[in-house]
């Protein structure tokens, strides 16, 4: 998945908070805040209170009756676990790109444009006419001049990545949209194609996959 590792902002009722997508699933980074207080995954959490609670006196409470406390504790309730040990729990309610620098590799952007052409044309990928763009994800040769990137945003969020070649002539433009909302246009400069133009769309709701195509 392209989204893989990227910086995405949670929305939440605390406020916005980073983190990446790990598996598919947005995760917030671990971090301190300014109180001494620690924002991380609810995971992570629960782990670290286990090995708190271990290094109190067992008079205190128990590592299960700890944990227990913790699985109970209702969202946006300030909870005591043990000595010194308070949980609140608040839950991610949506997620957007951040936006404020490149968030994905221009190289796995041409990638991702080089194999969708190719699912297009067959073996006419290893036409001579394609060889920049294999120098270029061989690593040998970054060529501005055979690639352009547009980064641009959708309307709003929605549920759904997406690829599909979006010109084909005077030159390829391959689409990619993740979230709906993070889009970007890769401009092959040096290739124009002809017949048929497949796009894919992946709805992440209802974990289904389309493959259209138009003339």
């Amino acid at each position: 998945m392209i989204s893989e590792g990227q910086v995405f902002l949670g929305q939440s009722d605390r406020g916005e908070v980073p983190g990446v997508i790990k598996n598919g699933i947005f995760q917030i980074k671990s971090r301190v805040e300014n109180d001494g207080s620690l924002i991380m995954p609810t995971h992570i959490a629960r782990k670290n209170i286990k090995k708190k609670i271990k290094k109190i006196a067992p008079k205190e409470i128990t590592v299960t009756d700890a944990l227990s406390r913790f699985d109970d504790a209702k969202e946006g309730t300030e909870v005591s676990i043990g000595k010194g040990i308070w949980v609140k729990k608040w839950s991610i309610k949506g997620i957007r790109p951040s936006l404020g620098k490149r968030t994905i590799n221009d190289l796995a952007l041409v990638k991702i444009g080089y194999e969708f052409i190719a699912l297009n044309l067959g073996k006419s990928i290893y036409e001579p006419v394609f060889d920049a763009y294999r120098n270029i994800l061989a690593g040998n040769n970054i060529s501005p001049d055979v690639y352009r990137i547009d980064y641009l945003r959708g309307p709003q969020y929605l549920p759904f990545h997406g690829v599909g070649i979006e010109q084909a002539s005077p030159y390829v433009i391959v689409q990619i949209r993740l979230f709906g909302w993070l889009a970007f246009r890769v401009h092959i400069l040096k290739i124009s194609i002809k017949g048929i133009r497949y796009y894919y769309t992946h709805d992440l709701e209802n974990k289904e996959e389309f493959i259209g195509k138009r003339a």
